[in-house]
């Protein structure tokens, strides 16, 4: 029987990454090349890549693990052939692992083991290892854990003995652990990769007798470029992952992974429905315009709770997607805007950890968190598919995707729910219809077990495009724009209710939360000119966001304060509105919580529903914070500190919104706000509050929205 892709739980993917990142610093040493550089995107840069190493060590040594290990990847990328790869390898794949299960003195002694086993010490290294273990303070160091880690250390061209030994430990003392399958499928992965068949066969051959009908499929194996995430991704790119667990069966694909049914498992399914480009007022429920139809949505938000200080975590489309999926904000792991894409694979996704509770984890649209044209640090025309993918949504805790923009979509299951092969597929059908379509696919595949959706709709953001259906609904606008718009978001109507119709059918409705958000304000054009549909370059897309100031790539509230409505019958009220500041942050928080999984201490996000159902106060005293470009803002209650260049500003948003600066009449408040702020940006991947002068977009933006 095939072996087919199966996601295992975290740890246990974890250190499998951690294992083949080390092998690959190996295999690369043993026989691979370095004179590929050129072939694989990355941006050499001798003097960045020095700078970023010593940055590294100094993180390290500072305990600022997360910064090191980001700053590791970072020299990796810049590294030009010659300069020192394994040692950095290493410790960007232990750090990033070691401080979600480790803390504090663990970190320490097993870096203190990486190091001594750099230098060659292996007695040493070994007895650092067994200090660590000792301690027994870390689900990740203990027991057969910890001897996994130690074969990690020793498995070098030169100890491969030493490791085979500690391995044969593991197995004789621990015959039931999940790690021995990690250690012999990864063994026999990097045998097969050198060339040495006869020792693959050896690993592959007791992973076998392990599980009885288990067959290894090896396909065209191939090791990729020189390129570090493509290789420390490299199985789970090729849908080689075979991890079993003691309780797992062989050979289910993740579409189909067995989970506890309805009858055992009553756990909440979450949706969330995520447009792009969406200002505030285009949302009927919010009652600010008129011209806007959406009347599935005015539904949704009147069977539950409307927000209407809504926020996100920056005015453009990857920081904000990266600040929802993650529950963190995104600048404090250096993804700040859409040029430092892809997000850094050692950051969660909520589906990441849903996936961990036994959920059954979709993704349909619009991803923007790959590595594309934005990405500074990737060249992405001459990377391969191969390179590519490590990043995409199926790799990044969804089991099911339909990820796409337009009319190529990368998929592993069809409209009809079958499960297929993941690659590119042509679907030429309306963008927004396909990801309804993909989504009620979704629906159905998993509608006997708890599920998460995200749906991320492409709409009303250009290219602007709209069917006769759509469109006709309109017919009495004048303007073009906004009329493709409108027409747009009544699309996205029509496939929230076609959502909900589907979850009542199946008798779902009580038992599903819905997120619906905006990932920004809309983009204005300064004036709003109706210009060709065709025009993509910076203009209006057709929606608005009265009553707030300013547009999209702002941190005034027109470019962040979004719609966002959360519904969930019979658990949050019903016709409600909130007007206490929420953040797309909560999401994941608020998520975990219905799933009854305990909300992870490093999320920057709230539990919504105690708030909501008036169990819990207090979110009207939360700070939330930005930094965007040269821009920086704190809310807190009523009050609003925004700096912008050399440019402050201090607004009460219970009084005239940001219509009147009242910085002199209240200097003390705008000072406690900035020191607040100021300290908060200490805290981020790229440290310290906006010193660099307004970009000549931004002070476009300033001059025409607010006066200085």
């Amino acid at each position: 029987m095939p072996v087919t892709t199966y996601f295992p739980s975290q740890k246990i993917r974890t250190l499998l990454f951690l294992c083949i990142a080390i092998l690959a610093s190996l295999i690369t040493g043993c026989g691979g090349s370095n004179n590929q550089d050129n072939q694989t995107g990355k941006t050499i840069n001798p003097a960045a890549a020095g700078e970023l190493f010593e940055q590294a060590k100094r993180f390290e040594a500072d305990g600022r693990y997360p910064a090191a290990a980001d700053a590791y990847r970072r020299y990796l990328h810049h590294r030009p052939v010659g300069m020192q790869k394994t040692h950095a390898m290493i410790k960007a794949v232990a750090l990033q692992e070691a401080i979600k299960f480790g803390g504090g003195q663990s970190i320490d002694l097993f870096l203190r083991a990486l190091n001594e086993r750099e230098a060659g010490d292996w007695p040493v290294a070994l007895q650092s290892l067994n200090e660590l273990i000792a301690q027994g303070n870390a689900d990740y160091l203990s027991d057969d854990a910890a001897y996994l880690k130690i074969y990690i250390i020793l498995k070098d061209k030169h100890h491969y003995s030493a490791a085979d030994e500690l391995l044969d430990q593991l197995i004789t003392n621990y015959p039931n652990s999940t790690y021995i399958d990690t250690a012999l499928y990864s063994r026999g992965i990097a045998q097969k990769m050198l060339g040495n068949n006869t020792r693959a066969e050896h690993y592959f051959h007791q992973l076998q007798q392990r599980h009885t009908g288990l067959t290894i499929e090896l396909f065209n194996l191939r090791w990729p470029l020189d390129n570090f995430e493509s290789r420390l991704w490299f199985t789970r790119a090729h849908e080689q992952l075979v991890l079993l667990e003691a309780d797992s069966s062989v050979g289910v694909p993740p579409g189909n992974k067995q989970r506890q049914n309805r009858d055992l498992d009553e756990r909440a399914n979450i949706i969330v429905v995520f447009t792009d480009d969406q200002g505030y007022a285009d949302l009927g429920a919010n009652g600010v315009l008129t011209d806007i139809k959406t009347p599935h949505i005015d539904k949704l938000a009147a069977d539950g709770v409307r927000m209407t200080a809504g926020y996100v975590t920056a005015p453009q489309c990857t920081p904000s997607r990266a600040g929802l999926l993650t529950g963190q904000y995104q600048q404090s792991f250096g993804l700040d805007d859409n040029s430092y894409t892809p997000m850094p694979l050692s950051q969660l996704t909520i589906g990441n950890r849903l996936q961990d509770a036994g959920y059954a984890t979709g993704m349909v649209g619009k991803w923007h968190l790959e590595i594309d044209q934005n990405s500074t640090d990737y060249d992405h025309s001459s990377l391969t598919r191969e390179q590519r993918t490590p990043f995409f949504p199926h790799a990044r805790g969804f089991d099911d995707v339909y990820f796409g923009y337009d009319n190529i979509w990368w998929t592993n299951f069809d409209m009809t729910g079958r499960t297929i092969p993941v690659t590119y597929r042509k679907n030429s059908g309306y963008r927004l219809d396909v990801a309804t379509e993909a989504s009620l696919a979704f629906i159905e595949r998993h509608k006997q077990e708890p599920f998460f959706l995200y749906v991320s709709y492409f709409a009303p953001h250009v290219p602007l495009a709209a069917t006769e259906k759509y469109l006709s609904r309109h017919e009495n606008v004048a303007l073009q724009r906004r009329r493709t718009a409108l027409a747009m978001m009544s699309a996205i109507d029509d496939g929230v209710g076609r959502l909900r119709a589907n979850l009542q059918a199946n008798g779902l409705t009580d038992n599903t939360l819905i997120f619906f958000i905006s990932d920004n304000g809309a983009p204005l054009g300064l004036h709003k000119l109706d210009l060709p549909i065709e025009d993509n370059g910076g203009a209006w897309d057709g929606s608005l966001n009265d009553p707030w100031v300013g547009e999209k790539g702002m941190l005034s509230e027109g470019g962040i304060r979004v719609p966002y409505i959360v519904t969930w019958p019979g658990k949050l009220p019903t016709d409600t509105v909130y007007d206490n500041a929420v953040s797309t942050l909560d999401m994941a928080a608020t998520s975990l919580a219905a799933a009854g999984v305990g909300v992870q201490a490093e999320l920057d996000g709230r539990n919504l529903l105690p708030h909501l159902t008036g169990e819990q106060y207090g979110l009207e005293e939360r700070a939330l914070y930005w930094r965007f470009w040269n821009q920086a803002a704190v809310r807190k209650g009523q009050w609003k500190y925004l700096a912008a260049g050399d440019r402050e500003y201090l607004f009460n948003l219970a009084g005239n919104h940001e219509t009147e600066n009242l910085l002199r009449r209240h200097p003390d408040i705008a000072r406690r706000m900035r020191n607040d702020l100021s300290g908060w940006t200490q805290t981020l991947f790229r440290k310290g509050f906006p010193s660099g002068k307004l970009s000549g977009q931004e002070q476009q933006w300033y001059n025409f929205y607010l006066s200085p």
